[in-house]
């Protein structure tokens, strides 16, 4: 039975830790290491892990600096690993018991893929379950489905480099692109579940103010899987004084598609049916 490592950083959210490390001690699965990252709390979150580290065995705890965000407290959590699979749970929520086991079992017996992901059910502020399916993996570039918990294989973080920090709310998007970048793939779990905990001051709603300026910067982190009026797009968001096409946005949790920029830029672009023809062919071509 193989290793899992879940990385649990925490800032200040001591009071969900219990449930959270719970969720986990609690699992079918019983090969897991859990390691609580405690990036500068002022709560009780050093007590509360503590106690727990007394409490189970497997459990330990790392204390470091306020990072100012999840990303660097999972790359040391992961550094500080042995797992030959990753899970990386945000202290505010939990996993349902059958969650690494039935993750383990998918990746196990489907050998071509590196990513398990899972059905997402919100709780506290709201109540609502979200049931994913099997997407193509391509489509990872348009929107995130996957959650920030799905397991994966030691590998993904290994040929990444981790999580990037310039990110900060999407960091698991460009993850999850950048493994595809990378040639790893995602399967889809349809009997577990990952607990999404809404409250007011979840991270979620900085991301929805940042949504437009941190998928541009999604697509220049991986920008070789992006076409070059994608490119283009992101660099006028990033800087739009120097920006050379219209900045289109195709919604929330949206990267614009090469079609939408060509569409929405025909002036800027003046593309002739073969070069309309050119650029959707490129595009693909990246995709493939």
């Amino acid at each position: 039975m193989k290793l899992v490592s879940v990385i649990i950083p925490c800032h200040n959210y001591g009071r969900y830790l219990y449930e959270c490390v719970g969720s986990i001690v609690g699992q079918f699965y019983k090969n897991i290491e859990v390691i609580i990252v405690n990036s500068g709390s002022t709560d009780n979150t050093k007590i509360i892990a503590e106690g727990l580290q007394k409490e189970y065995k497997n459990v330990r705890l790392l204390n470091i600096a306020d990072s100012g965000g999840p990303s660097i407290p999972r790359n040391i959590g992961i550094e500080n690993s042995n797992g030959d699979y990753i899970v990386c749970l945000d202290s505010d929520d939990k996993v349902s018991e059958n969650y690494v086991s039935e993750s383990v079992r998918l990746l196990e017996a489907n050998a071509g893929y590196s990513i398990c992901y899972s059905n997402l059910k919100h709780f506290g502020n709201m109540d609502s379950c979200i049931i994913n399916e099997q997407h193509n993996n391509e489509n990872i570039v348009r929107t995130n489905y996957i959650p920030v918990a799905a397991l994966y294989k030691r590998e993904c973080w290994c040929d990444t480099g981790g999580y990037r920090e310039n990110v900060g709310g999407y960091e698991d998007w460009d993850f999850w692109v950048n493994c595809y970048l990378k040639g790893h793939l995602h399967i889809y779990s349809s009997r577990s579940v990952f607990y999404y905990r809404r409250h007011s001051d979840a991270m979620l709603w900085d991301c929805v103010k940042e949504d437009i300026a941190l998928k541009a910067k999604i697509i220049l982190n991986n920008s070789t899987i992006f076409s070059k009026l994608q490119i283009d797009w992101a660099r006028a968001v990033v800087d739009p004084k120097n920006r050379q096409i219209n900045i289109y946005d195709p919604g929330l949790g949206l990267i614009p598609l090469t079609q939408e920029l060509i569409l929405n830029n025909k002036e800027k672009i003046k593309c002739n049916q073969s070069e309309f023809m050119r650029m959707i062919a490129h595009n693909v071509e990246n995709m493939s």
